[in-house]
């Protein structure tokens, strides 16, 4: 719902819950309210303007040549100019921000779009959002929709489930250190012989 409501309106995390949880988490009150609010306005003057032809310039950085989309090797690069690894949850945060609808890949209009909203044209800019993004993790309602997010992204656009090694993964890269019961949830998975999570 926070993730919706941003969508919209570009607020950052804390006034997307404020608006929310004032109107008991309906998005269209919330977003009748906010946008009859002082608020508004105030968050308009504030909202950094990014750059269409930077963001574009970036994106045809880091695009596959012959495609329009950032497939795996431009993703490599893409992190190491980020300075963070490949595996490193925040970069799930980030297809999260950018709408991404297929693992390792980011379209150009899911860039371009994506980094409109987050008010960054540059990769020293979206290098700067890093903490932002880890602070989503931190956060229990942006979290859900990250975990979320997570099963759909990262299975095939065909199938509607994810196989046991994947979701294992997942698993390891979201709750490690979060929930004190994995390792016997692992367990029950195997005894069953569990092959896939819908």
């Amino acid at each position: 719902l926070v993730q919706e409501f941003r969508a919209i309106s570009s607020v950052s995390e804390s006034v997307a819950a404020q608006f929310l949880r004032r109107t008991n988490w309906n998005v269209e009150t919330a977003l009748n309210e906010y946008f009859g609010s002082g608020t508004y306005q105030e968050e308009s003057r504030r909202a950094p303007q990014a750059d269409p032809a930077k963001i574009t310039a970036a994106f045809n950085k880091f695009k596959e040549e012959g495609t329009d989309v950032i497939g795996p090797d431009g993703m490599q690069r893409l992190c190491d100019e980020l300075r963070v690894d490949p595996t490193d949850p925040v970069m799930l945060v980030l297809a999260w921000k950018l709408h991404a609808s297929v693992s390792c890949e980011f379209s150009r209009a899911e860039w371009n779009e994506g980094l409109t909203r987050l008010g960054v044209d540059s990769v020293e800019k979206l290098r700067g959002k890093i903490p932002d993004l880890r602070a989503d993790l931190a956060n229990p309602v942006t979290f859900k929709e990250i975990y979320s997010f997570s099963h759909k992204y990262s299975r095939e656009k065909t199938q509607r489930s994810l196989p046991i090694e994947l979701a294992t993964g997942l698993w390891h890269l979201l709750l490690d250190g979060k929930w004190a019961k994995m390792d016997l949830w692992f367990e029950f998975l195997q005894q069953r012989r569990i092959q896939s999570i819908t």
